[in-house]
């Protein structure tokens, strides 16, 4: 049985993490700092930043960066090997239709 759960956790406090003191999940809410100079990607004006292939290339090394000293390191080069090359594409395609449709979702019920 495939495990599907995210270890958003896990990973966020992992060895190759900062601590962020401020790192808290409430029910299906993340609640983090953001730098100073962070700034919000708004999806609504510009859906295709997420979809860009440098973007989608920043967000693969940083999933690399997560699990790079990871012992099961190999078990995830060989998941990746067989989901082909189009996985993160369509995953980040599919995040970004339920990111707004629950954005849109939100603004209707206020």
């Amino acid at each position: 049985r495939q495990d599907v759960a995210i270890h958003a956790g896990k990973i966020a406090g992992g060895r190759a993490r900062s601590a962020d003191p401020r790192y808290n999940v409430s029910g299906r809410i993340l609640l983090r700092r953001l730098s100073p100079n962070s700034r919000k990607i708004e999806i609504d004006k510009h859906p295709e930043i997420l979809l860009a292939p440098t973007m989608l290339e920043l967000m693969g090394f940083e999933i690399a960066n997560c699990h790079s000293d990871d012992p099961a390191a190999a078990a995830i080069l060989e998941d990746l090997r067989v989901r082909g090359s189009e996985w993160l594409h369509e995953a980040a395609r599919a995040a970004a239709s339920n990111i707004s449709a629950e954005q849109k979702a939100y603004a209707r019920s206020r």
